[in-house]
C-alpha cells in the first residue's frame, strides 16, 4: 500500500512539472508573434503536456525502463525546451545558405505533431500488453547474476587491451576524463586494423568493470566493508572516463547505464554515487564541448543562439524536419527503396564489410547536399524525416514505430535473462534507443551494433566454453 502511494505521488509530481513547465512554454510562445510557417508551434509543448500525463509519466513511474525514461527527457527537450528557446532567441533559421520556404516548416511542424501522437498511442498499447502479460504470468524481479564462467571474458580482455596499445593509431583516439586536441576527428582516419582494436579494447574495458563491481558487491555482502563500495564508484568512474573520440552520447550512455547497474547492485549507497557520477559526467561533457570546437552559428555573438542550434541539429527540430521535407522534393532519387536498404545494413558492424563498396548514397547525403549545396556532412537527418522520404506523410512514424517496438523488446529480454553482463549491454541499447526522435537509421543502427554485435559473441563464446568445459570433466568420471 505504501508503494501504491508512493508511486501515486511520484506520478502526480511529475504530471505537475511537467504540465507548468509545457503550460508556460506553450503560453509564452503563443504571446509572440512568430515568423510564417511556425504559426502551430505552440502546439508542440501542447501536446506533450497531454501525451506526458497521460501515457509517459505513468509508463515511467507504474512499470519503470530505460528507453521510456530517456525517451520523454528527449521529447521533452524537443517539444517544450526547444520551441520555448525558438521563440525566446527569435532564431527560427539554421546554418543553410538557402532556408526553407514558410509551407516547409508548417508541415515540418504537421509531421513533428502526428509523430509524437503515433508514438503515445504506441507506447500505451505496448504499455498495456505488457501489463496484461504480467497478470497473466506474474513473475518476480529477477536478482543480477554474473555468468559463472569468465575465462573467455579474461582471455578477451587481455587481448583487447593488448591490441590497443600494439596496434599503430589506436590509443591516439582514446582520453581519459580530459578530452585532448589530438582525439578530434581521430576516429574518422583510422586504419580497419586500428579501429576494430579500439572497438575490442572499448568493449573489453567495460566487461572488466563489470566483473570488478561484482566482485566489489559479493566482498561487501559478505564482509560489510563499505571501501568495496568506493571500490566499486572509482571502477564506475574509470568505466565511463575511458572514451574514444568526442561523442558526448556515448559518454552520457555509459553513465546512465552504468548508474542503473549499480543502483541493483548498491541499492542503499546509489544516491551519493550518482552525486559524484553525474557530477564527474558533467565536467567531462563540457570539457567536450570545448574541444570539438565546433563553429558557431552566431559567430560567438549569442550563446542563446548557439544553444538553440545545437538543440535543433540534435533534437531533430523543426528547421532540419522541413530541410528533410525539402530534400525529397530536391532529390527524388533519394526515396528509392535501395537507400533505405544501405541506410539500415550499411552502418550495421559487420555487415558494412560486404556493402560498403555499392554505389549507393546514404539519404543524410541528400539531406546535407539540400542543407549546404555542397559535400559536408555534419547534419543529422531527423527520423520523421526520414519515415517521410520512403513512406511518405501518412506512414511517416513508421520507422520511428519500429524503433519503439526494439526498445520494449530489448527491455523485454533485460527482466527476462537477469545475467549482469547481458543487461548492462542490452541497457546501453534501449537507452540508445531513446534518443530516436532526434536520429536517424544510421545512427541507431551503428551504435546498437556497435555495443551488442562483439559483446554478443563474446558472450556466447564464454558460456560456450563452460558448455566443453563440464563435458571434458564428465569423461573422467
Amino acid at each position: 500500500m505504501k508503494s501504491f502511494s508512493k508511486k501515486r505521488l511520484l506520478e502526480f509530481s511529475g504530471v505537475t512539472v511537467i504540465g507548468l513547465l509545457s503550460l508556460f512554454s506553450f503560453i509564452f510562445i503563443s504571446l509572440h508573434d512568430r515568423e510564417p510557417g511556425y504559426e502551430l508551434l505552440p502546439f508542440l509543448p501542447l501536446l506533450y503536456l497531454f501525451a506526458a500525463s497521460f501515457v509517459f509519466v505513468r509508463s515511467l513511474v507504474y512499470d519503470f525502463k530505460m528507453f521510456n525514461l530517456v525517451f520523454t527527457g528527449l521529447a521533452f527537450m524537443r517539444y517544450v525546451v526547444l520551441p520555448f528557446f525558438i521563440v525566446y532567441a527569435s532564431y527560427y533559421g539554421g546554418r543553410s545558405p538557402v532556408p526553407p520556404t514558410a509551407h516547409s516548416y508548417d508541415l515540418a511542424l504537421k509531421l513533428m505533431l502526428y509523430e509524437l501522437v503515433i508514438v503515445t498511442v504506441v507506447i500505451a498499447i505496448l504499455d498495456a500488453i505488457r501489463k496484461k502479460r504480467k497478470q497473466q504470468n506474474p513473475l518476480p524481479e529477477k536478482p543480477l547474476t554474473r555468468s559463472p564462467s569468465i575465462f573467455f571474458y579474461i582471455l578477451f580482455a587481455i587481448i583487447g587491451f593488448l591490441g590497443v596499445f600494439v596496434v599503430p593509431g589506436a590509443l591516439s583516439s582514446i582520453s581519459f576524463l580530459v578530452p585532448t586536441d589530438r582525439v578530434v576527428g581521430v576516429l574518422q582516419t583510422l586504419s580497419l586494423p586500428s579501429y576494430f582494436a579500439l572497438y575490442m579494447f572499448m568493449i573489453a574495458k567495460q566487461i572488466v568493470a563489470l566483473l570488478i563491481i561484482w566482485f566489489c558487491c559479493e566482498k561487501y555482502k559478505s564482509l560489510g566493508h563499505v571501501h568495496y563500495v568506493y571500490a566499486a564508484v572509482v571502477v564506475m568512474v574509470l568505466n565511463i572516463g575511458i572514451f574514444a573520440g568526442t561523442n558526448r552520447t556515448d559518454i552520457i550512455l555509459c553513465t546512465i547505464t552504468s548508474l542503473f547497474v549499480f543502483k541493483k547492485l548498491f541499492p542503499t549507497h546509489f544516491k551519493k554515487a550518482a552525486i559524484l557520477i553525474v557530477s564527474v559526467v558533467t565536467f567531462v561533457v563540457v570539457l567536450i564541448a570545448s574541444v570539438r570546437q565546433i563553429v558557431s552559428v552566431s559567430g560567438d555573438a549569442s550563446q542563446l543562439i548557439d544553444f538553440t542550434d545545437t538543440m535543433q541539429v540534435y533534437l531533430g527540430g523543426p528547421y532540419n524536419v522541413a530541410m528533410a521535407i525539402e530534400m525529397k522534393s530536391m532529390f527524388p532519387e533519394a526515396s528509392h527503396l535501395s537507400v533505405l536498404f544501405y541506410d539500415i545494413f550499411r552502418p550495421m558492424i559487420g555487415v558494412n564489410i560486404f556493402i560498403k563498396d555499392l554505389p549507393i548514397d546514404f539519404s543524410v547525403l541528400y539531406f546535407n547536399e539540400r542543407y549546404f549545396f555542397k559535400d559536408n556532412v555534419s547534419q543529422i537527418l531527423p527520423m520523421i524525416g526520414q519515415g517521410n522520404l520512403y513512406f511518405g506523410y501518412l506512414f511517416a512514424p513508421i520507422i520511428t514505430v519500429s524503433f519503439v517496438a526494439l526498445a520494449y523488446f530489448f527491455q523485454s529480454q533485460i527482466e527476462r535473462i537477469g545475467n549482469l553482463e547481458l543487461v548492462y549491454f542490452f541497457t546501453i541499447s534501449t537507452a540508445r534507443l531513446g534518443f530516436l526522435m532526434g536520429q536517424n537509421t544510421m545512427n541507431l543502427v551503428n551504435d546498437i551494433s556497435y555495443n551488442l554485435v562483439l559483446f554478443l559473441l563474446i558472450y556466447f563464446l564464454n558460456q560456450k566454453v563452460i558448455y566443453k568445459r563440464k563435458q571434458r570433466s564428465s569423461l573422467y568420471e
